[in-house]
């Protein structure tokens, strides 16, 4: 047993000759700590707060868009907004704003509105998928901050481009619509 130095909390006396090796990429938390390394990051509150904040901005552009977008086209908000968190954000803050669109959305877009009961089994399905997506983009940023960054920046297109499609497929249903088809023929 070796004497502590109380200031540091680590062993007075090191050996000089440790031996480590680092066979591929470890996430940052599960790194071993050596001593004299800076201790892992904590989640810390500023960046939870930026998390909510980025959330509630989603918040707050879903419900202005409420009645002209379809729910699939406010749920890409609200993963985007998760993906934004993940890019920017330590892992613990991503997580928390995946759980807070989660929340968002059941809150102010699921019938009855402004509670958080789920009326239908499907939102069951939707909150699944939006918190499990939000879960794996968060992962992946802060597996490899730079291969991590890449898998998201495509995750992102992936989605952006959806929600395009999406948009597109609305106009063009809405475009079908205002044709009076049974008149043409």
């Amino acid at each position: 047993h070796r004497p502590l130095d109380r200031r540091r909390r680590r062993p007075a006396i090191q050996r000089r000759h440790d031996v480590h090796l680092d066979v591929g990429r470890r996430p940052r938390h599960l790194v071993d700590q050596r001593p004299g390394a800076p201790p892992a990051p904590r989640l810390r509150w500023a960046d939870v707060g930026v998390a909510v904040a980025v959330v509630m901005a989603a918040n707050g552009v879903s419900w202005w868009l409420r009645d002209a977008l379809p729910e699939s086209d406010i749920l890409m908000l609200y993963l985007g907004a998760v993906v934004v968190a993940a890019f920017r954000l330590p892992h613990g803050a991503s997580l928390v704003a995946a759980l807070v669109a989660v929340a968002s959305f059941n809150f102010l877009h699921t019938e009855p509105r402004f509670t958080f009961y789920v009326s239908e089994r499907r939102y069951l399905l939707t909150f699944a998928v939006l918190g499990g997506l939000g879960v794996v983009v968060s992962t992946l940023a802060a597996l490899d901050p730079s291969g991590g960054e890449w898998l998201v920046g495509l995750l992102g297109l992936a989605m952006v481009g959806m929600g395009l499609a999406q948009i597109l497929k609305a106009f063009s249903s809405k475009f079908l619509q205002r044709l009076d088809l049974h008149k043409m023929s």
